[in-house]
């Protein structure tokens, strides 16, 4: 693992900071593979090792990667420039230690129990703006059909919907980011689409996802939501019921639909009772539904809205379901 200057910046400041506060002293070895590194943590003869992951700012959509570093290490710690509440939240319930740059901390293990709160300032690193509205429904789509990026412009907007020069800003933003290479003129590939997919899904879940919300609604009957006959060109389970209909493994909790019909039309059709406190979240769909028929959503937003419910046991299923699936999350070109 080769550090930019802004992630050896993150672990120095993140160490200095610990040992200033507490009196633990900490040691960085730079890992070859796997992990990041590991940080050692000494202090009057006690020693502990973690696995660790560093990023400028952790996402829902890191967690699938440091449970598999726990489950693989034993324990794994998420070291961050920056670290949302929500996040280290979410991070305590998953039973993943955290160190942030600023010193606030979360580190119970063997002899150490290390918990800080309060302390302010930290790093986080600074990109090129990439997402806004329409972006982000334009790179969802071309995450599914990587493929479009080698096709006129004129196709891609028509296949996708967006408009001309949204399609040209996006294009340029993700070269811009080190996203896209060019592979000759107007012909593009990507060049980390793991690494977009864990910035797009924290901002899909912030910007467009509440938008799309239609309506609450409950079950007429609740144990019979796989036999609803739902008209998959229009309307898809996403979320809880898609990763069990996927997986078998998954007890849905609240259930997510995406649809283009109404809100009458899904009381109607699918028996729906409209209720403000039901389990049914019924969101508009933004994608071409036609290109990806069947019962559940494309595994891409699966994926997603699992991370975003913000439980630990969504997540832990949300690396369950890849592993189920033995495959990527994002097609190859």
């Amino acid at each position: 693992m080769i550090f930019t200057n802004k992630e050896n910046n993150i672990v120095e400041t993140a160490l200095q900071k610990l040992e200033e506060i507490t009196g633990w002293e900490g040691r960085w070895e730079t890992a070859s593979e796997g992990v990041d590194g590991f940080l050692f943590l000494k202090k009057q003869g006690i020693q502990e090792a973690f696995a660790t992951e560093v990023k400028s700012v952790f996402h829902p959509a890191h967690l699938p990667r440091l449970l598999d570093i726990r489950e693989k290490h034993g324990r794994a710690l998420a070291l961050g420039g920056r670290i949302s509440q929500g996040m280290k939240e979410q991070l305590t319930e998953a039973n993943i230690h955290y160190l942030e740059s600023g010193g606030n901390a979360r580190i119970a293990e063997g002899g150490i129990f290390i918990f800080i709160e309060g302390k302010k300032g930290g790093l986080s690193q600074q990109r090129k703006h990439l997402f806004t509205n329409a972006s982000i429904r334009l790179i969802f789509q071309l995450l599914l059909e990587p493929g479009l990026l080698k096709e006129p412009y004129r196709k891609i907007a028509a296949v996708t919907g967006a408009s001309l020069d949204n399609l040209s800003k996006t294009i340029f933003t993700l070269k811009e980011n080190g996203y896209l290479t060019a592979l000759r003129k107007r012909e593009y590939a990507f060049t980390d689409k793991d690494a977009l997919l864990q910035r797009w899904v924290p901002a899909y879940g912030e910007r467009i996802k509440p938008r799309l919300l239609i309506g609450q609604f409950r079950f007429l009957k609740d144990d019979h939501w796989k036999g609803l006959p739902l008209d998959e060109n229009k309307t898809q389970w996403g979320g809880e019921p898609a990763a069990d209909l996927k997986t078998g493994m998954l007890r849905p909790e609240t259930f997510a639909l995406y649809t283009l019909e109404t809100k009458a039309g899904l009381t109607k059709n699918y028996r729906l009772i409209p209720d403000l406190k039901g389990p049914v979240k019924a969101y508009r769909s933004f994608w071409n539904m036609e290109r990806f028929p069947g019962k559940t959503v494309p595994l891409m937003l699966i994926y997603a809205d699992l991370l975003l419910s913000g439980s630990a046991r969504n997540a832990e299923m949300a690396k369950a379901l890849l592993d189920a699936e033995q495959k990527p999350v994002l097609p190859t070109i």
